[in-house]
């Protein structure tokens, strides 16, 4: 299972307030991906407080969402989108301490992380990455906190982007766990 290719991008989004005015806002990057293949959106497993008491992560699902779909793998350590609708959309956001997300598609894995700033606040219910899947195309996406930029200020976003080839998976909770324990993700 071990993956035998290996390739790296650092992404760097920038945005500059050009206007006389200051601006809220938050950056929010989208990569479009082939369908076909599989989602990986890693969830917070890690206890809130120390008796396991208190909820420990929140989802954020759009009204275009069916909860029930069959595109949707509801794991306990990931949530997995199928990429093969034959039509409707869906779309699905979480707060992501891990700070990655992934796609497999023909023994290929594409991770995209970006840094996650626990103390801070997220559009979209908190969320800091998405998942948006229809039968054109899916996107993973991250975004960044919600910033006050002044008037001439610029704010940068960064993602690295990995590609790993030779990554022949069934897409199982299970199998996935394991891949991501071998890549130390």
């Amino acid at each position: 299972m071990l993956p035998n290719q290996h390739g790296e991008a650092i992404v760097e989004h920038e945005l500059k307030n050009k206007d006389s005015k200051t601006v809220l806002l938050a950056p929010w990057a989208i990569t479009q991906l082939k369908p076909g293949g599989t989602a990986i959106l890693p969830q917070n497993t890690a206890s809130s407080d120390q008796y396991g008491l208190l909820p420990n992560r929140q989802i954020a699902l759009w009204p275009y969402t069916a909860a029930d779909s069959d595109h949707i793998t509801w794991g306990n350590k990931y949530i997995l989108i199928h990429a093969n609708m034959q039509e409707g959309a869906l779309k699905v956001g979480f707060p992501n301490p891990t700070g990655w997300l992934g796609y497999l598609r023909d023994e290929m894995f594409f991770i995209k992380q970006a840094q996650y700033y626990p103390d801070m606040e997220y559009y979209d219910l908190g969320s800091s990455s998405e998942c948006y899947c229809n039968p054109a195309f899916l996107e993973l996406e991250t975004l960044g906190p919600i910033t006050q930029l002044e008037p001439g200020e610029s704010l940068s976003h960064r993602e690295t982007w990995q590609v790993v080839g030779g990554v022949d998976v069934a897409p199982t909770e299970g199998t996935i766990s394991e891949l991501i324990k071998e890549m130390g993700l």
